[in-house]
């Protein structure tokens, strides 16, 4: 059944909660439309037209959008459920509040569109192009973003829960308070973003071979993070949280990573040549391999930790406590390291004291 686009006004504002079900409108102008409230079910949207509709608060169950454009359309609080459809063009559409579940739309193009408050759960939309949009609390739960662009976007408390972000592009975002958790990062370039005023919380996600460089990550997390092959070159970590995360093969030359935790992590053949890192936590972390010449670690905590095979040559060790420290075939010419803190009798005892 096909219908006209004055038709279809009438079906939707013809009552309350009134169902438009299983409807072709397919190729169809629909340019322009007031749809508001509209309860769209197994309607075939595909190569339809409807820039500049007014869709607030509607709802499509198991619809059609395959070249579908809503170009500067009006989608605040609309639902999405399980929606299907290549190259569907959102561009400069509002989108605030507006919720996808389980979305199957590849190719999508979302250019210069306000995205706050958006919700998109389960979805599968692999090369989505989000350049330049507004992007304040926004919600991926367990999405396939595999090769989308963020670049030019500004994103702010947004999630990225258990998210493939393998092979995006942030080139030129703006990055503000954002969590990963437990997502697929490979790859990842940040070294071209602005991060001046960036919170970014990692959690036990794969960075392998991202690209930090120069970044400023103040407080940024990294807990249980796989970092193999990541650059940290001159950023700035400062009271970064790195523990219990796997690093390997980390360039950090010039890295600042004062006050920062890398409590029971593991580093191997990692370079941290002239890194400010004073006050900084390496406790029960193991360190193999690895290359800390010329760094300042003026009151580092190493206490129960693991040196290995490693070059802590002409460091500032001033004050940095070895409790019960382990350390073998390490160089450390031209270091203070007699101005270093040796184990703490009291403090052992205490520690190996068993209530009985």
């Amino acid at each position: 059944m096909t219908v006209t686009a004055e038709q279809l006004v009438a079906m939707v504002k013809g009552g309350e909660a009134a169902l438009v079900d299983a409807l072709d409108l397919s190729g169809q102008v629909l340019t322009g439309l007031d749809l508001t409230g509209g309860v769209f079910s197994k309607v075939d949207f595909s190569n339809a037209d409807l820039s500049g509709s007014d869709l607030r608060e509607c709802t499509f169950l198991n619809c059609r959008f395959d070249n579908s454009i809503f170009v500067e359309a009006d989608l605040r609080n609309s639902d999405w459920i399980e929606p299907k459809g290549q190259n569907v063009d959102f561009s400069h559409a509002v989108m605030r509040g507006m919720s996808l579940i389980e979305p199957e739309m590849p190719d999508l193009k979302l250019i210069e569109a306000d995205l706050c408050d958006s919700n998109w759960v389960t979805a599968v939309i692999p090369r989505a192009d989000f350049s330049n949009s507004q992007m304040e609390a926004v919600s991926f739960v367990t999405p396939v973003l595999t090769d989308a662009v963020f670049n030019g976007c500004r994103l702010h408390r947004t999630v990225f829960l258990e998210a493939d972000l393998r092979g995006c592009s942030f080139d030129g975002a703006t990055l503000g308070t954002l969590v990963f958790n437990d997502g697929q990062c490979q790859g990842l370039d940040f070294s071209t973003t602005n991060t001046d005023n960036a919170l970014l919380q990692f959690q036990k996600a794969d960075l392998t071979g991202a690209n930090f460089t120069g970044c400023t990550l103040k407080m940024c997390g990294f807990m249980g993070c796989k970092l193999h092959q990541v650059d940290f070159t001159g950023a700035d970590l400062s009271q970064a949280l790195l523990a219990e995360a796997e690093l390997v093969g980390v360039k950090a030359n010039k890295v600042v990573v004062e006050q920062a935790m890398f409590a029971k992590s593991s580093l191997s053949g990692c370079e941290f040549r002239g890194a400010k890192a004073e006050q900084s936590n390496f406790s029960e972390t193991r360190i193999d391999g690895c290359f800390f010449s010329g760094a300042v670690l003026t009151y580092a905590d190493f206490s129960h930790a693991g040196i290995f095979k490693s070059d802590f040559s002409n460091c500032e060790l001033t004050r940095a406590n070895f409790h019960c420290m382990d350390d073998g075939m390490v160089l450390w010419s031209g270091s203070n390291k007699g101005d270093a803190l040796g184990t703490d009798p009291k403090r052992k005892k205490a520690e190996s004291f068993k209530v009985t």
